[in-house]
């Protein structure tokens, strides 16, 4: 666990500002694993959000294709997910403790309250223009039923008008309880995101500044805790890998989504394993150099064939002719599969930072990732929105005939989402972000001002008590010296009295 870092801590926090932080790493190909791990996910939601707007008439034949053994790419989607869970915990472990290491009270609050500031605005602005805004951008014959999904029905209500303060509390994946309830169902993660977040805020603290073994046994904890939920809750309720048991569609466990899909102890896992290879890299602790080329290259197979294997097992189960996978099996792969994707990203991320993945590096840190990264957020939230609108709008009756069908949608979906993102991102997110920069440094230069002064108080008032005490020791000098004169004019007299005396 190594030695408590509470030493490290500088006696002040303005002092501990002012030492050198310690160094982060570069770390470019998240750019491109980020714009990646989107694609995926809007690659998903296409034929998901395709066929709950469009009234496909063959819809059997594009059921079918979720039984092709290539189409798992597809059907794997939700893994993309958990990318971006591993990459916050990375990030997040990253960036926290250096901070903390550098001031003598790590400030949960104000990181807390950085991170809310940021997010929640743009947050409630896209949750506004869905709700307000998206209902006025279409017509035609099924456009009515959209209106009825963001408005509700007969006066019902919609999820959004009564469940968005659930969203701004990012409890969402908590309350209501059924993801048909939630307001915008694919801000599930955004909720799960913050949790962890917080929990990762508290980890830290105490790796930081009780032990290091505490942060590294809460972090491992919090792993072994996931997947021991996600056994628990696969058995218990005969959860199944086939896609549409696992998305809720009417397999034995019925819909899963609310037992597993967006809850918190069901997900923390990649999240968990992002901020263990966060505290490896801070810490050194694997050095793929010290290792013999044989045993590299062994990993690198292995990781790849685990790869392979959690996206296209379940193809099995998906299949025209299915494999009946027993329980235990079920519940064997579908405890850990999500922690596991996040260990093959994170040896594929510790490979590229230290060189031992130079092809796969250099393609993810390509710069054009950059732009596209930084738009990921917004482009997260608002593609739904962009997807629902253009699909919402289809004027005629809609048929499945090929795979390249589903191609030129996602690319078309993908293509609008980033240009809406970007007019967003321009126009909303970063005066926004701007503003929220300018409100925590003003409460952040307070409280350096404040410390410092009560650093500079408390300086002053030793340097007054070291003074007052070299007074009193010369007070005392003066004191003695004018008495040992007083006793030697007494002798110098007693002396002349005697000597007289003795003359008389």
């Amino acid at each position: 666990g190594g030695a408590s870092s509470s030493s490290s801590s500088s006696s002040s926090p303005v002092e501990g500002e002012n030492k050198k932080k310690e160094a982060r790493p570069e770390m470019e190909c998240l750019h491109g694993l980020r714009v990646l791990s989107l694609a995926w996910v809007i690659f998903g939601h296409t034929l998901i959000f395709w066929l709950t707007s469009v009234d496909v008439k063959n819809i059997e034949a594009v059921l079918k294709i979720t039984q092709g053994f290539w189409y798992s790419l597809l059907t794997s989607a939700p893994f993309s997910v958990d990318s971006f869970f591993f990459l916050s915990g990375l990030l997040c472990t990253i960036s926290l403790v250096p901070m903390f290491n550098a001031v003598k009270i790590p400030p949960i609050g104000l990181a807390l309250l950085h991170r809310y500031l940021r997010l929640t605005p743009v947050y409630l602005l896209v949750i506004a223009i869905y709700y307000w805004v998206s209902v006025y951008l279409g017509d035609g014959p099924l456009w009515p039923s959209y209106i009825a999904a963001t408005w509700g029905v007969s006066g019902s209500g919609s999820a959004c008008g009564q469940y968005w303060w659930t969203n701004a509390l990012y409890i969402n994946n908590l309350y209501p309880t059924k993801v048909n309830d939630m307001c915008l169902a694919w801000s599930w993660y955004l909720a799960n995101d913050m949790q962890f977040f917080l929990v990762a805020l508290i980890v830290l603290a105490l790796y930081t500044k009780v032990h290091k073994a505490i942060g590294w046994g809460l972090t491992g904890g919090l792993l072994v805790g996931c997947i021991i939920a996600n056994a628990v809750i696969t058995y218990d309720n005969s959860i199944g890998v086939a896609i549409f048991e696992q998305l809720g569609g009417g397999g034995p466990g019925g819909a899963s989504f609310d037992l597993v899909y967006d809850k918190p102890w069901t997900r923390i896992g990649p999240y968990a394993v992002g901020m263990l290879l966060g505290l490896v890299i801070l810490e050194g602790r694997i050095k793929l150099d010290k290792w013999n080329t044989a045993l590299r290259m062994a990993t690198h197979v292995f990781i790849a064939a685990l790869f392979l294997f959690l996206i296209f097992i379940p193809w099995t189960a998906n299949k025209v002719n299915p494999w009946k996978w027993p329980m235990w099996a079920n519940v064997a792969y579908l405890m850990w599969d999500r922690s596991l994707w996040a260990v093959t990203l994170a040896w594929l991320v510790l490979a590229m930072l230290q060189g031992f993945a130079p092809w796969t590096n250099w393609i993810l840190s390509w710069k054009a990732w950059a732009p596209l990264a930084r738009m990921t957020y917004l482009a997260y939230l608002i593609h739904p929105v962009v997807m629902f609108v253009l699909f919402s709008n289809t004027k005629g009756q809609e048929y499945y005939t090929e795979p390249v069908q589903l191609i030129l949608y996602f690319l078309g979906c993908w293509t609008a989402t980033y240009i809406v993102s970007g007019l967003m991102t321009l126009l909303l997110e970063m005066p926004i972000a701007n503003l929220e920069k300018l409100l925590v440094e003003g409460i952040t230069a307070g409280m350096k001002k404040k410390i410092q002064n009560q650093h500079d108080e408390t300086t002053d008032l030793r340097t007054a008590r070291a003074e007052a005490g070299d007074a009193e020791v010369g007070g005392v000098g003066d004191s003695l010296t004018k008495e040992k004169k007083l006793n030697g004019n007494s002798l110098a007299v007693s002396q002349e009295t005697a000597q007289s005396q003795a003359q008389q």
